[in-house]
């Protein structure tokens, strides 16, 4: 799911025509899924199973789909594949709906270090909602595509060649440090 529109793009950059239309749309998603992979959660609202490692000791299991909506099935076992897994009843565990979490009432157990998670969960279930939920997430992608679309002229930033075709970038190519430290503000801890 893209977290800005083209028009949103566009009216910021401030392009009249729509010959960049087919460049800036790949961007837009470029973008957006580099904003979700720094904020390490599920933007689109949608159910998934996730199967987590449960560390040692650990009685919360922490979830990328955040927030959480609902859960509809927990699943423990001994291995990656869940063969054998026991199913949590859901007086065994709480919700913690806005946090993406989920704490066991049982104690750490060393024979059950995986489990299968299946819930409803994300920041939201289209683009119109996402922007309406979260500007400051869609402006800083929007400031992605246009510092993206800038270094199409410029790529590599300041250049400098030796001899038979050896180059040095001393800037290379980047995320925009403005993307990078919003979404650091909606990255998702893991305990």
């Amino acid at each position: 799911m893209d977290l800005t529109t083209l028009a949103r793009v566009k009216a910021r950059k401030e392009f009249e025509t729509t010959s960049e239309d087919a460049l800036l749309t790949p961007m837009i998603t470029a973008a957006s899924q580099t904003a979700e992979k720094l904020m390490a959660r599920h933007v689109l609202e949608a159910e998934r199973t996730e199967i987590v490692k449960l560390k040692r000791f650990a009685r919360v299991i922490t979830l990328p789909g955040r927030p959480i909506v609902s859960v509809s099935s927990l699943k423990v076992g001994e291995r990656p594949d869940l063969s054998g897994a026991s199913v949590v009843e859901v007086t065994s565990y709480d919700l913690l709906l806005e946090q993406s979490q989920i704490r066991l009432q049982w104690g750490p157990n060393y024979t059950t270090p995986y489990a299968e998670v299946t819930y409803i969960g994300g920041m939201a279930a289209d683009t119109a909602t996402f922007v309406t939920a979260f500007p400051e997430i869609a402006e800083a992608v929007e400031v992605e595509v246009i510092h993206r679309h800038n270094l199409r002229k410029n790529p590599g930033a300041e250049v400098t060649k030796f001899g038979d075709g050896g180059v040095i970038r001393k800037e290379p190519y980047g995320i925009h440090p403005h993307l990078r430290e919003v979404c650091q503000r909606y990255k998702v801890r893991r305990i």
